[in-house]
């Protein structure tokens, strides 16, 4: 087999998934009140908005997990 393989490719591509997602709810957890309220108003839908957060915070829950089994 190849130096690497299939399965450290697939790690790869799953790190920087992970990366990105990580990224992304940063941004999130660092928006002002104002940047998030104005979120709001823009979708004008504040039950899609909270859900799109729960599901921002069940993948960083996520993230974290797969984060801990990588470093194992």
């Amino acid at each position: 087999m190849a130096k690497g393989g299939p399965a450290a490719a697939n790690a790869q591509k799953t790190l920087a998934t992970l990366k990105q997602l990580r990224a992304m709810w940063s941004k999130l957890a660092e928006a002002s009140i104002v940047d998030l309220a104005g979120a709001v108003n823009k979708k004008n839908k504040v039950g899609s908005w909270v859900a799109d957060v729960e599901r921002w915070y069940n993948l960083l829950q996520k993230i974290a997990r797969l984060e801990k089994e990588i470093n194992y």
